[in-house]
């Protein structure tokens, strides 16, 4: 059969040939004896048979690009799924991670943490993720390593605050160990000023979700500024408070959660870590 197949291409592509020269040369017969109408018949016949002759050839190029179009594509498509694939995987470690955690105290490391944002955004930039999209994503990510870095400072103002409620509390039972005069001016401003202390403690109930985090250098200043200490005082703690500050800065320039911050936050994650800096800025 293929052999009888192959026999009858053979013979139907020597009639074209021979048929297509035929009526070439009754074209140029044709044209010569000026008979136009005739000659451009005889032309239309030469080129349809070329045209079948060459079908063949024409119909392997179209299949051949064809075919090198749709490998190209499926190259694209199992790269993209090779994408998704790793993407899936660590998404997974999370969810895993997650599940681990919950009802417990702590949480992974941020060295983990990072590890895996580190894993995510190079997945998302290889499937060509827009980087604006990709920043977008990993806010809440930079945020909340941000808000551990404000933590040990905030430690550090509330117990100034503290030290100062426990001065005005000592201060007051030591002017009234007995009854309470009615209207005594004293005692009124020392429950005022107690009342006023006691608000200080309260800052930014809802900071871990604010993009404020963003400038924590301003948020450090802003936290400072209203407090009932001295100017020396709050120079002191703004000096402390820059190597967040700083810290942070290079988190949101870098967009991922530097080795220095992950340094501060480790050392801050130690229970009274937080309470040697204070007694330095704070000596007795």
């Amino acid at each position: 059969m293929a052999k009888e197949n192959t026999t009858s291409k053979i013979v139907e592509r020597v009639v074209l040939s021979i048929g297509s020269a035929i009526s070439f040369a009754a074209t140029l017969a044709l044209a010569w004896n000026d008979k136009s109408s005739a000659a451009t018949v005889m032309g239309a016949v030469t080129i349809a048979l070329l045209g079948f002759y060459f079908l063949p050839f024409i119909d392997s190029i179209e299949a051949f690009g064809l075919k090198a179009k749709l490998r190209a594509q499926i190259d694209e498509a199992e790269s993209l799924l090779s994408g998704l694939r790793r993407t899936a995987l660590v998404s997974s470690k999370i969810l895993y991670a997650q599940l681990a955690w919950q009802g417990r105290m702590g949480t992974a490391e941020w060295k983990t943490k990072q590890q895996w944002a580190d894993e995510l955004e190079e997945n998302l930039t290889g499937l060509k993720v827009d980087q604006a999209d990709i920043s977008a994503a990993r806010t809440p990510h930079l945020t909340f390593a941000v808000y551990d870095l404000f933590l040990p400072f905030e430690q550090v103002v509330r117990e100034r605050i503290q030290s100062l409620i426990r001065e005005n509390n000592n201060e007051r039972s030591a002017k009234f160990p007995g009854p309470i005069p009615a209207g005594d001016p004293e005692w009124t401003r020392l429950n005022e000023r107690a009342a006023e202390l006691t608000a200080h403690l309260k800052f930014r109930k809802n900071l871990h979700l604010s993009d404020d985090l963003k400038n924590l250098a301003a948020v450090i200043r802003e936290r400072v500024s209203s407090l009932p200490i001295s100017n020396d005082e709050k120079n002191a703690l703004l000096a402390h408070g820059n190597i967040f500050a700083v810290a942070a800065g290079e988190v949101w320039r870098q967009g991922r959660v530097t080795d220095e911050a992950m340094a501060l936050i480790d050392r801050y994650a130690e229970p009274k870590e937080w309470m040697k800096d204070y007694k330095q800025i704070f000596p007795e």
